[in-house]
């Protein structure tokens, strides 16, 4: 079974703002944004389990004219907190990573 990386052309993440992460899902084309999309891969409840963060706080954004999609989400611990292991919130697309995509 494939995993939505291996549809994606970039997958990153970064702060927005120290209580905020935003994930960027970038795919080669618009079929291919499409096909994840129809596919109920990217839902507040998927990436809320993910993530271990209230599903109604997570956005799921699709930006069809550069075939994307971006993710925003509370960060479980603010940038920089006690407990925090990634300040600058840019290894965090991993837990998604491996979502499994049916063909």
């Amino acid at each position: 079974m494939k995993k939505l990386i291996d549809y994606t052309k970039t997958l990153r993440s970064k702060n927005a703002g120290p209580l905020w992460l935003t994930v960027d899902v970038c795919f080669e084309d618009q079929a291919t944004m499409d096909f994840i999309l129809a596919r109920s891969i990217l839902t507040p409840e998927k990436i809320a389990a993910c993530y271990g963060v209230p599903a109604e706080q997570v956005r799921i954004i699709p930006y069809p004219i550069v075939n994307a999609v971006k993710v925003t989400l509370p960060r479980p611990c603010p940038s920089g907190g006690l407990g925090d292991m990634d300040i600058y919130g840019c290894q965090q697309q991993l837990l998604i990573a491996n979502l499994p995509v049916e063909e």
